[in-house]
């Protein structure tokens, strides 16, 4: 009897292992999507922070700065984007008051069309 219980202790034990294993989300689902580089620095999109939400503006995502000296993340900002009236405008989210600023055509500004074209696959 005491084998008996052992034996069903392990199986129990042996599931609940596969079953977090397999819960758990892999180490390569993000991927990070190079779009811009400028004075030192490559920028990147966070492809699994593209989202679509129901507010101004509605495309957004994380784009991380990596300063290509040494490879490592300096800074990182949220990017978002609006069409309006057939021009698109580029946003950036201010982390301290939470405002999204005032937009700026992504057609004046290389890093914003580089993002939002880097972007536009995964909406």
């Amino acid at each position: 009897m005491a084998m008996s219980n052992l034996l069903k202790r392990m199986v129990l034990m042996a599931s609940m292992l596969g079953i977090i294993l397999l819960a758990m989300p892999g180490t390569s689902s993000a991927e990070d999507v190079w779009c811009y580089s400028s004075n030192g620095f490559s920028y990147y999109l966070s492809s699994d922070t593209v989202k679509v939400k129901n507010a101004h503006p509605p495309y957004r995502g994380y784009v991380k700065i990596v300063n290509e000296n040494d490879g490592k993340l300096w800074n990182f900002f949220i990017c978002g984007f609006a069409n309006e009236n057939d021009i698109v405008y580029g946003y950036t989210l201010s982390r301290g008051t939470g405002d999204w600023g005032t937009g700026e055509r992504i057609s004046k500004n290389p890093l914003y069309y580089a993002v939002w074209q880097a972007m536009k696959p995964y909406l």
